[in-house]
């Protein structure tokens, strides 16, 4: 038996041939380098020996992943039940559960709170690096283990890849002070080409949490995407992370998706 690796634009695809002809298959998508990817399908022709080749096939699977450092997600549905199956009977762990939510941008209330975004090309880069990193303490979906505020910055400038805009980031002010970063980020629907807007990320600073700005912050930011154009809102979070839910909730967001977060 046999692997053939192929990637054609975003899709990738491992097949197991015996004799040349494919007896199991698992297929997804790259979202930027490898570093996040999506698995959507795992199959095969003979269901007797199944574990067996989805064994043979997450072995160079795994040693991608490894070498690419790669996040691996899998939104739940009835079509990816073996993708997921395929994942647990192999080396990954799955480290978080993703809810995505959206709005339609039509019916948003007035903020509580007031800001200043100040423009990230008005920034020292230094200074924002710092307040990026200070946002993200306590994160639940982030993993500051041996970064530093420049290593922590350049790691997810490269995760998020074509969809970093410098243009759309802010440091956050509340009452002349720097308390949050806000990033946004617009994009054409693949399918009916209305624009979407999504936050790349929102953070306070930690002193400045649970006084109700995260909402105000959140909803400035849905306010900030209308006035961009777009039609619709997206963006998500870690099943756990209750004030963000509530955020959810409170910004008349509503829930579309559930996403597995896995690692090897």
């Amino acid at each position: 038996m046999e692997i053939k690796k192929t990637t054609e634009g975003k899709q990738y695809q491992y097949q197991l041939l015996n004799n040349n002809q494919e007896v199991a298959r698992i297929k997804g998508m790259l979202f930027n380098e490898q570093i996040v990817i999506s698995l959507y399908e795992f199959s095969t022709t003979n269901k007797l020996h199944e574990k067996e080749y989805a064994q043979k096939l997450g072995k160079p699977f795994i040693e991608d992943c490894r070498k690419n450092d790669s996040t691996i997600i899998v939104t739940q549905s009835e079509k990816t039940k073996q993708a997921i199956w395929f994942l647990e009977h192999n080396q990954f762990t799955r480290k978080f559960t993703h809810y995505v939510f959206e709005n339609d941008l039509t019916q948003l209330n007035k903020p509580q709170f007031s800001f200043d975004l100040k423009p990230f090309h008005e920034i020292d880069l230094a200074s924002y690096q710092k307040i990026y990193f200070e946002c993200s303490k306590g994160d639940p979906e982030v993993d500051l283990t041996g970064h530093t505020p420049q290593s922590h910055y350049e790691r997810d400038q490269k995760e998020i890849g074509d969809l970093w805009n410098e243009a759309l980031m802010h440091l956050v002010y509340f009452e002349n002070t720097p308390i949050g970063v806000l990033n946004l980020r617009t994009e054409e629907h693949p399918k009916n080409n209305i624009l979407e807007g999504s936050i790349n990320y929102l953070g306070l600073i930690p002193t400045y949490r649970k006084r109700g700005l995260g909402k105000a912050l959140h909803l400035t930011g849905l306010h900030q995407l209308k006035a961009l154009g777009c039609q619709n809102y997206f963006g998500g979070t870690e099943a756990n992370n209750r004030a963000m839910l509530r955020t959810f909730a409170a910004n008349r967001c509503f829930e579309t998706l559930v996403q597995y977060y896995y690692r090897v």
